[in-house]
Parts: structure tokens; C-alpha cells; sequence
């Protein structure tokens, strides 16, 4: 992650989160969050995989408690 792209989210708290259980430990490394300080919400996330790998998902135009039709859940048999 650049400088540049922390400086971005400078309005928020960064979290750093540690597996300690060995079955996780062996596919994730670290995972790092990023929580907006005025909305409480996740803007962004980076996973660091053992070897050095990352996965950095960045969430923008949030729209928070959207309307959702109940028809979206329904199940036809």
C-alpha cells in the first residue's frame, strides 16, 4: 500500500488484525481495515497473504440501508 493511498483515507482509523490460530495463520497473514471515523463504516481492507502477496479492496459510493424489494429474496420452486 503507497502513501499516497493511505493519505486518501486520512478521515479514518486503521485496524490491524493478527490471526492466532495456526489453521488461519497458514493462509492469512495480517488484515488490515480501514473504518471511516464520521460513517463507522468499512472503506477499505487489505489482506496480506504468507510470502509477502496482498489483496487490497477499496469500498466507495456507499449507499448505506438501500430500500431491497422483498421479491429479491423470494424463492420460486
Amino acid at each position: 500500500l503507497t502513501a499516497a493511498l493511505l493519505e486518501h483515507w486520512i478521515d479514518a482509523d486503521r485496524v490491524e488484525m493478527v490471526p492466532t490460530r495456526k489453521q488461519i495463520k497458514q493462509g492469512l497473514e495480517r488484515l488490515d481495515l480501514w473504518i471511516d471515523r464520521e460513517s463507522s463504516m468499512l472503506v477499505q481492507m487489505r489482506m496480506v497473504f504468507p510470502g509477502g502477496d496482498e489483496k487490497t479492496i477499496t469500498l466507495d459510493s456507499i449507499t448505506p440501508n438501500v430500500p431491497v424489494d422483498d421479491a429479491t429474496f423470494r424463492v420460486v420452486p
